[in-house]
Order: C-alpha cells, then structure tokens, then sequence
C-alpha cells in the first residue's frame, strides 16, 4: 500500500530532544525568584524546588528578545 505513509508510531520526530543540564539554572538569575528566596529565608523557611521554576523566566526572556529582533527586520 502507498510508499508516502510513516510507518505506524511514526509521528514525523526526527530524534530526541536535548534535555539541558539542571545546573544552568539559578534562582540568583531570575530576580522575582531571588527576591522570593529571600523573603523565605527572613522567615526562616527555604523552597528546594524554586530552582525548577527558573527554565519558564529563561523561556520568557527568550521570547521576549525574539520578538524585539523581528520588530527590527
């Protein structure tokens, strides 16, 4: 039957996706996440997952510069 179908489970990925390094995020990067990591530690209190919360203000920021490079061209 037609040479053109992908064969069953092939959804037309090509490859893994590159997952980074955990380490290239810092709460001291994202000054809303620094500044609430402060006012947790002025209470005595710490969040250990705050540090996941900084890839979604890397993704921001990313979008955020795309847009003003198209605004210039």
């Amino acid at each position: 039957m037609g040479g053109d179908v992908q064969a069953h489970g092939d959804h037309g990925v090509h490859g893994i996706p590159k997952i980074p390094d955990y380490r290239i995020y810092k709460v001291e990067d994202v000054p809303r996440l620094a500044r609430a990591q402060k006012i947790l530690a002025s209470k005595g209190l710490r969040d250990p997952w705050l540090r996941n919360e900084v890839w979604k203000f890397c993704l921001e920021k990313e979008s955020t510069s795309n847009a003003a490079l198209r605004g210039r061209f």
